[in-house]
């Protein structure tokens, strides 16, 4: 089965940031631990600090009841300067709501960057699925 659609979402830390973005997700039709996996991208932005940022990511998650695992590239800017990196996620998925917490750990692109974001955060995001495949396997006799 493959659904994709749009998420919107909001992440908070030390600050508030709201998201929006896209995602497609794959996931095995079977009762006993069916495999889901999906890829995104996001745009984020923080109000109170001016920060604009971009996410692209996978997470996969083994059965239905599972944790979700994943990775995001993570681009950040205050319109003067920028940092980037990565960020592990761990999360909890029922649903079309996904709740995940994770640490970006983010490199400045000068000695003088010094924007406030959030390290640590915790985000939750909600999919309205645009698109609905329902793909079945044929058996070779």
């Amino acid at each position: 089965m493959i659904r994709s659609g749009t998420f919107f979402g909001v992440q908070t830390g030390r600050f508030w940031v709201g998201e929006i973005g896209v995602e497609r997700q794959s996931k095995q039709l079977k009762i006993k631990k069916p495999n889901t996996q999906a890829l995104f991208f996001a745009l984020n932005y923080d109000i109170d600090n001016s920060v604009i940022g971009s996410d692209i990511g996978y997470w996969f998650k083994t059965s239905n009841l599972g944790f979700s695992y994943g990775l995001k590239g993570v681009l950040k800017s205050d319109f003067s300067s920028f940092k980037y990196g990565f960020a592990p996620t761990i999360g909890y998925k029922v649903l079309q709501l996904h709740v995940t917490t994770g640490y970006q750990f983010l490199l400045p692109n000068r000695r003088s960057d010094s924007f406030d974001l959030n390290y640590l955060f915790l985000s939750v995001k909600f999919l309205l699925v645009n698109d609905l495949d329902i793909k079945k396997k044929r058996k070779k006799n």
